[in-house]
């Protein structure tokens, strides 16, 4: 069972030996939801559950449903004296996807969603966002910094090798971009912007506006 006084080790631990389980729970309900709904031609549906596994952690996990795929997030979750922190696996490597409070109180601040309740505003995050791409634009003290690119918007974060952790650190949602609050200067920009207007064409204009002229634009973590 995770708990506050476990270290990174640990709690990896803990997650990976419930990871096939909750995946086996998410694929069999994915099954149940796309049944219930029946033909859903060119529709795309978005659920997310709580569920307590066998070993008493607490878990969240999302589904994105289509025609052709079935996407699934999972995130195990507790609460110490900083506040929420959730993990979830990542990808077929050792590393972990660490969410905080902090990350969590910018979604909900960033998404203008209101909620008082940690829990609520993970599972609304966890229910409208799937992790697409990761990319590596700096270093410092040997962290990589990293962003990823999700459904909605773009994450801020690092990659703590010797911990094995990727951390989660805020959120920018893709209309800060297109509102121009947020800059893109750093040794990897050509890298994240050609990421972002991959994933999002529709901001190729606004990007090519504001840049025009902004090279003393900053990237910062807040």
């Amino acid at each position: 069972m995770l708990v506050p006084a476990m270290n990174m080790d640990e709690i990896r631990k803990e997650v990976y030996k419930d990871f096939p389980c909750i995946y086996r729970k998410a694929g069999y309900v994915a099954s149940k939801v796309l049944k219930n709904f029946g033909p859903i031609k060119d529709k795309v549906i978005y659920k997310a559950f709580d569920y307590c596994s066998p070993s008493k952690n607490k878990w969240i996990y999302s589904l994105k449903l289509s025609k052709s795929q079935t996407v699934i997030f999972l995130l195990a979750y507790f609460y110490n004296q900083s506040g929420l922190h959730a993990y979830g696996v990542f990808g077929d490597s050792d590393y972990l996807l660490h969410f905080d409070k902090h990350f969590f109180e910018r979604y909900n601040e960033r998404e203008n969603l209101g909620l008082p309740l940690k829990h609520d505003v993970m599972q609304t995050f966890v229910k409208e966002n799937f992790v697409y791409s990761f990319h590596k634009y700096g270093e410092e003290n040997g962290v990589s910094k990293m962003f990823y690119l999700t459904e909605k918007g773009m994450i801020l974060g690092d990659r703590d090798d010797s911990k094995k952790v990727i951390n989660a650190r805020t959120y920018l949602p893709y209309r800060l971009l297109t509102q121009k609050k947020v800059s893109l200067a750093c040794k990897g920009i050509k890298e994240m912007l050609d990421s972002i207007l991959l994933y999002k064409p529709s901001l190729l204009k606004t990007i090519d506006q504001w840049t025009q002229g902004n090279s003393g634009l900053n990237l910062s973590i807040k």
